[in-house]
């Protein structure tokens, strides 16, 4: 176990977490124990020092105050870090330039001291009370360093003056990891269960070979198809994937199969063989998009020495499990269980992307409209414990596991919302957009945590929403011949006290062009329409411009601040007709 001079093992760390009773304790240890700071070092820092250095998917870098206010370093600061110190930045009403904590080193070390102690009490486990701020340090850097993280910028995020400082932390290599760690220089030979000896597939070129014939398939059905076939399927007849098949079979079956047991796509092996094996993968069924799991195969005439079972899904929501079996030694390694995460996220992207392809095209939709009473959605919970009203507005799409959702609020301040969903994972932010005279209009930021985001990630469209008294209506429309007991099952999965409440078809309506510009007619008044076309074809809208807004404005006679007046509020005219559709009854 942990003591003050060993290293703390992952288990003993999550344990510290869980001792932790307040927002700054959870992200003193955090910053420590995953970004690798001092405890002087978090004296410095100040919400300004984050920096978004990618922002597709977020990723952040934390510039490292010296005494005398210039930069010591930047650490690598991890995306969850960066949620938890933006949360306790918000709730503590910290500015960007001030201190994040207001206290001395001795204080933070103190802090941490006490948590350990309480871990200590609550694990029965004495040697959790020796755990220190150095401790943390210590874990920072064996973590990184054994996941494999480059030993340079292991350096340079920890503040380590040298590489000598870290050697303590890298481990003997064994001899198994020896043989890994010169194996690409030399890949071994496969002894294939024929009799026949061939190179491994290059992981590289089959990558490509699974892009190429994911991207050219239209429908999911397509995709799986596909996908078995590349994996499992004779030569690709590409140079760089010339050779044996990546794996002896491949097979997919759906969470909620339509025409019962069977695959939806198979190769390298009868489907009807396929109802045989899953008996020996019982639980192999990954609940996630992209986690792989390898089992053992036994007891069936043909079956692969070893089999990986991957979740194929996007965002949170997993549609099928990939099964693939390979008959040679050594399969599935670290790089190989890898390289099928991300085919099981890859074909999980191209199947909502069909889903929502021809959601698009389709003449003839179906609207369902989904109730759900599970306490696991934010908002059923919140409209419930406050007795509040909750009705959407609109939901915007940042990361496939990210979504913008606005909604307005009644029945209750929007301050005991939002210590709500301070206390739920699922609520990245929220924050206050406007308010109304009975009403108030919120952004959330969720990472799941609602129904409505596990529609959308099952290519439907969610038209409409309303959540109040514990009961949340959604309605949303999928196409004609998308597998509706999918999504339905889809929603339950995650949200069990769901049920499908009805579905239509309806025919999709065209809205024309000249039915556009009449819903434009209608909500701009003559000077907003001026001055829109003026500044259109005048190039002010043009990068780079063409005309400023100051000669816009001269032209037309007018002040420059009576032109703003009058384009900001043509273009949220604009934006209304596009977003929301025409109205007849609305005056100018």
């Amino acid at each position: 176990m942990a003591s003050h001079g060993d290293e703390l093992a992952r288990t003993e760390y999550e344990a510290l977490l869980d001792a932790a009773e307040s927002y700054r304790e959870a992200l003193v240890v955090r910053l420590v124990g995953e970004t690798g700071l001092r405890p002087r070092e978090l004296t410095r820092i100040r919400p300004d020092d984050v920096h978004e250095q990618r922002s597709d998917p977020p990723r952040y870098l934390l510039s490292i105050p010296t005494e005398s206010g210039g930069e010591d370093r930047r650490a690598y600061l991890p995306t969850a870090v960066e949620g938890e110190l933006r949360r306790y930045v918000r709730n503590a009403g910290i500015a960007g330039d001030e201190r994040v904590f207001s206290v001395g080193a001795r204080r933070l070390q103190m802090l941490v001291s006490e948590v350990a102690d309480r871990a200590a009490t609550r694990r029965s486990d004495p040697s959790l009370a020796g755990i220190s701020t150095d401790g943390l340090r210590r874990f920072f850097a064996r973590r990184t360093l054994v996941a494999g993280v480059n030993p340079r910028a292991v350096k340079a995020a920890g503040g380590w003056g040298s590489f000598q400082s870290l050697e303590p932390y890298l481990p003997e290599p064994t001899d198994d990891a020896l043989v890994a760690a010169f194996d690409p220089v030399e890949p071994d030979r496969i002894d294939r269960s024929d009799g026949t000896t061939a190179s491994p597939p290059g992981i590289p070129g089959r990558h490509r070979a699974v892009t190429e014939a994911i991207l050219e398939s239209s429908t999911p059905a397509e995709i799986e198809a596909e996908l078995c076939e590349t994996l499992a399927g004779s030569d690709l007849g590409d140079d760089s994937v010339a050779g044996p098949p990546a794996y002896d079979l491949a097979w997919i079956e759906r969470r909620t199969p339509e025409d019962g047991e069977s695959p939806h796509a198979a190769c390298g092996i009868d489907a009807d063989r396929t109802a045989d094996l899953p008996g020996s993968f019982e639980g192999s069924r990954e609940e996630r998009p992209g986690e792989v799991a390898v089992v053992e195969a036994d007891g069936v005439d043909r079956s692969p020495e070893s089999v990986a079972a991957v979740g194929v899904g996007y965002g949170d929501a997993t549609y099928a499990t990939l099964f693939v079996g390979a008959d040679r030694e050594g399969a599935f390694g670290t790089d190989e269980r890898g390289w099928l995460s991300t085919v099981g996220r890859q074909a999980g992207h191209a199947v909502a992307a069909a889903r929502r392809r021809t959601l698009l095209l389709s003449d003839t939709l179906v609207e369902l409209e989904i109730v759900c009473r599970d306490g696991n959605s934010f908002f059923v919970s919140a409209s419930a414990q406050l007795g509040c009203r909750f009705e959407l507005d609109s939901l915007v799409s940042l990361t496939e596991a990210t979504q913008l959702c606005y909604v307005r609020l009644e029945g209750a301040p929007p301050t005991d919302v939002f210590d709500l969903a301070d206390a739920d994972p699922g609520v990245d932010d929220c924050r206050l957009v406007g308010t109304g005279d009975e009403e108030w209009r919120v952004e959330f930021v969720l990472l799941g945590s609602s129904p409505i985001v596990t529609l959308t990630e099952y290519g439907t469209t969610v038209l409409a929403a309303t959540i109040e008294e514990g009961v949340a209506r959604i309605a949303a429309e999928c196409s004609a011949d998308a597998e509706i007991r999918a999504i339905v099952e889809g929603v339950r999965s995650a949200f069990p006290d769901s049920e499908l409440a009805g579905k239509r078809e309806v025919e999709r309506s065209v809205r024309t062009a000249s039915e556009f510009r009449e819903g434009i007619e209608q909500r701009l008044t003559d000077r907003q329409e001026a001055a829109l076309r003026a500044a259109y074809f005048g190039g002010y809208y043009d990068w780079p411009r063409e005309s400023t807004a100051e000669e816009i404005a001269d032209a037309m006679g007018i002040s420059s601040p009576t032109l703003h007046n009058h384009l900001r509020k043509g273009q949220h005219e604009l934006l209304r007709t596009f977003f929301d559709g025409p109205s007849t009854d609305e005056t100018r």
